[in-house]
């Protein structure tokens, strides 16, 4: 502690004159100190050990994911230049399509890889097409159905015709000629029909062009293409729908089915509708290609390169690895190169119904909603997928969205429903050159718990029909 003593005090206490004050300072020991609260600053020490050590494991963490993004950036394959000449899909040798030129009429490509025949929900999507461009072309590649089938369409005056492919003659000579090498042990994969699928989507478009159609997707009103003089021609019903109607679809078409991955617990909620519209207005998350609506020119460089990621990176135990994340990362390959874009289309113009609320739609109940998705239709849609796996198994009520689409765009003899095959319709009078084959409803998928298992029952729906 500090003693301070006056000069009076010491001279009366030793008897010596008065002299000037002095102050005397004198330390006590550090306890002193502290008890008058007059601590010294501790010298500093550093930091800890563990300090030091979360430093860098910080710093590491950083330069993990800066060097992991430059193997990313060294790694990823260019977008691929198509050859100058190459053959289509009957063998004569053709050039990538010439952009300034324009066909008369719309051409339409499906795939049907199952044995049992397409039922009367299979047979209005198709009537939908030829509701809207009553003289397109409609090719349906199968090697399951005989080529007299359609029958009532072509007695119609509809231009459809049943055409065998071979996978090796369309793959030859194209980047996914390397996965056909392999291809006795793909063939036991899970999804190996789902893959073969979505490859001989890519080739058939890239060899001929054409708007691609799964078997479950409805035409809501005709498309307006680029290089189709009829369809570019036709205006008005767009202009008096309003001016949020769909755009003209350029060659590179795909649509956005969502905004981010749709947790799995929506699936068949009361609410589904509700929180799936606001993940796809507000956007939440990266965009979620979906390959059941397709329309590319032939010679396609984005097609090109689709075939090559196919093989380059084919993985047989995952659905979506090969068809709707295949063309997420081929659009990454492709961003730079300008004659390789694709057009986005929001969800509204051909996936306005999601997958997870799709049985709403089925079912009486929730008008306002079934009324806001109609008018969304209405308003901004080129085309409805069906998600067959998600509506195929409950007949549709009537006044529902599924019944209005199943139902508005007819062409050939009205339908009725069979009760003893729910979900499943024939016509009234079917024509005796081509009579409707009923198929009984699948069983549903016991695969509901996580989002592999989704991706297996998906991949099953696709196996049986190509849709999802």
């Amino acid at each position: 502690m500090r003693k301070v003593c006056s000069a009076a005090q010491l001279a009366a206490e030793e008897g010596a004159p008065l002299v000037a004050p002095v102050v005397l300072k004198v330390r006590a020991s550090d306890a002193d100190d502290e008890s008058v609260g007059r601590r010294r600053r501790a010298p500093w020490r550093g930091p800890t050990l563990l300090q030091v050590l979360c430093f860098l494991a910080a710093l590491a963490l950083l330069g993990l994911h800066f060097l992991r993004r430059a193997i990313d950036r060294g790694s990823r394959r260019p977008c691929l230049h198509p050859p100058d000449t190459f053959r289509n899909s009957t063998g004569g040798w053709v050039r990538p399509w010439d952009h300034t030129a324009l066909h008369a009429e719309p051409r339409f490509v499906t795939i049907w890889s199952t044995a049992r025949p397409p039922s009367a929900r299979e047979r209005r999507c198709l009537e939908s097409v030829f509701h809207h461009h009553p003289k397109a072309s409609v090719v349906v590649y199968t090697n399951k159905l005989a080529a007299t089938h359609f029958g009532e369409f072509r007695a119609a005056g509809f231009d459809v015709k049943v055409q065998r492919f071979a996978l090796r003659d369309l793959l030859q000579g194209t980047p996914a000629e390397p996965w056909l090498r392999e291809i006795s042990a793909h063939e036991s994969g899970p999804y190996y029909y789902s893959h073969v699928t979505d490859v001989l989507r890519l080739a058939l478009l890239f060899r001929d062009g054409g708007v691609y159609l799964d078997t479950d997707v409805v035409l809501a009103r005709p498309l307006r293409l680029a290089h189709v003089a009829s369809t570019v021609a036709r205006r008005g019903a767009d202009l008096l729908a309003g001016a949020d109607a769909p755009p003209v679809l350029r060659s590179g078409a795909i649509g956005i089915e969502s905004y981010g991955r749709v947790p799995l617990e929506l699936d068949g909620r009361a609410d589904a509708a509700e929180r799936v519209r606001e993940r796809m207005v507000m956007g939440g998350g990266a965009p979620v290609l979906n390959g059941a609506v397709l329309y590319f020119e032939r010679g396609s460089r984005f097609l090109w390169t689709a075939l090559d990621e196919f093989a380059a990176a084919y993985r047989g135990d995952q659905w979506g690895w090969n068809g709707p994340e295949l063309l997420v990362r081929v659009k990454a390959r492709c961003d730079a190169a300008a004659d390789a874009t694709v057009q986005l289309e929001p969800p509204a113009t051909f996936y306005p119904m999601h997958w997870a609320e799709a049985p709403i739609y089925t079912r009486p109940g929730q008008p306002d909603a079934q009324t806001r998705l109609w008018s969304t239709i209405e308003r901004r849609s080129y085309a409805v997928h069906l998600w067959n796996r998600k509506t195929a198994g409950a007949e549709p009520s009537a006044g529902s969205v599924v019944e209005r689409l199943l139902s508005s765009w007819r062409v050939l003899p009205p339908i009725t429903v069979l009760p003893n095959y729910p979900g499943t319709v024939a016509p009234a009078v079917a024509p005796a050159s081509a009579p409707i084959v009923v198929a009984a409803p699948r069983r549903r998928s016991p695969f509901r718990t996580s989002w592999p298992g989704r991706m297996r029952e998906r991949g099953r729906d696709v196996d049986d029909d190509d849709g999802t």
